[in-house]
C-alpha cells in the first residue's frame, strides 16, 4: 500500500518525493530523554486524523529507526482515535510493528498524555 501522506516525527529526516504528489508533515523531534514529545502529540493526532479519517488517505510516519519517536506518536494516536489506555494502545502498536521501543521519558509522557485523556472524559 502506497503512502499517500508522511508525517516524519525527527530532526535528522527530509522529504524524499518533492514533486508534490505526497502531503508532508515535519515534526521535529529528539530521541533524547527529556525532550517534550507529549507537546506535539495534539498537533500531530491532528494531523493524522485529518489524512486518514477525512480524506480516507494512508499515511507513513517515520522517524531516523521507527523504534521510539514514530512509535510514541503512532500510541498516542491510536489511545486517541481508538479511545483505548495506553497498555492497550502500545501492545495493539508492538504486534503490528514488533521492533518498537519507545524511550523511557516517552513512555513517561505517554502515561501523563493518557492521564489528560482520562481527566477531559476521553474514555466514557
Amino acid at each position: 500500500m502506497k503512502a499517500e501522506a508522511v508525517l516524519i516525527v525527527s530532526d535528522e529526516c527530509e522529504p524524499v518525493f518533492t514533486d508534490g504528489s505526497i502531503e508532508y508533515k515535519q515534526v521535529e523531534i529528539m530521541d533524547e530523554e527529556g525532550e517534550d514529545v507529549k507537546g506535539l502529540f495534539r498537533d500531530c493526532i491532528q494531523f493524522i486524523d485529518r489524512v486518514v479519517q477525512k480524506e480516507g488517505k494512508t499515511i507513513l510516519v517515520h522517524c531516523a529507526a521507527g523504534v521510539s519517536r514514530s512509535a510514541s506518536v503512532v500510541i498516542a494516536y491510536i489511545m486517541f482515535s481508538r479511545k483505548i489506555p495506553l497498555k492497550e494502545a502500545h501492545a495493539f502498536v508492538l504486534e503490528k510493528s514488533p521492533c518498537i521501543k519507545p524511550n523511557t521519558s516517552f513512555m513517561k509522557q505517554l502515561q501523563v498524555f493518557e492521564d489528560e485523556l482520562t481527566k477531559e472524559g476521553h474514555y466514557i
